[in-house]
């Protein structure tokens, strides 16, 4: 409890030893002795100070707990390519796609050091990291899909990574989902293409984007 606080409780008046009345938010109670009468002031005020204490303790700890069941951001670390290509899905979840939390990004790093340069030294890549295919092939995978009525009903995202290609959305039917695959295979130096495609707009089978 403050110092200032109970200074303040030691302030309250003295009373004779007659019958005396205190009157406490419009309530009156009567003390026969002086002490009887402080004794019950200082608990009445000492109440009211526990009282708000708790509240504010547990308003805290609602904060605290919200804080923590909050989602940490995501972010594209790497600038890995990420697009969408079909969207007449409207409720079709948005795919996380390359997108990642700090601490996963950290966890990464080494091994996208070690994946790049696998390619090269294995005489796989003509370039020195196989990342540094992936922003062509991102752009020849936008235009084909432009230029392309293929697959249509549909929403579908593209992740590349490495020269791999990652496809995440819906489609209507497991018959619009044939040939996605093949289509985006057949594209220049994409080496393997990953697809997760849900049929409908039920529970997807990739991670989507939190809610922001």
């Amino acid at each position: 409890m403050p110092q200032d606080f109970l200074l303040t409780l030691l302030k309250v008046p003295y009373f004779s030893l007659s019958m005396r009345s205190v009157s406490l938010h419009g309530c009156t109670q009567k003390w026969e002795k002086p002490y009887l009468a402080r004794m019950e002031v200082f608990t009445y005020f000492a109440s009211l100070h526990m009282r708000a204490s708790a509240w504010s303790l547990g308003y805290c700890l609602i904060l605290a707990c919200g804080a923590a069941r909050a989602s940490p951001p995501v972010k594209n670390w790497f600038h890995d390519p990420f697009i969408q290509v079909r969207n007449r899905i409207a409720s079709c979840p948005v795919p996380l796609g390359p997108f990642a939390t700090e601490a996963e990004m950290k966890q990464q790093a080494h091994s996208r050091i070690e994946r790049g340069t696998s390619c090269w030294l294995a005489k796989q890549c003509a370039k020195p990291n196989a990342y540094m295919y992936d922003a062509d092939i991102a752009a020849d995978l936008r235009r084909r899909f432009a230029q392309s009525r293929r697959f249509a009903n549909a929403s579908l995202w593209l992740t590349v990574q490495r020269r791999f290609v990652y496809v995440e959305g819906c489609v209507r039917s497991r018959n619009a989902a044939a040939g996605i695959e093949a289509f985006i295979k057949r594209t220049p130096d994409v080496q393997l293409v990953i697809a997760n495609i849900t049929v409908g707009s039920g529970k997807p089978n990739y991670a989507v984007m939190p809610e922001r």
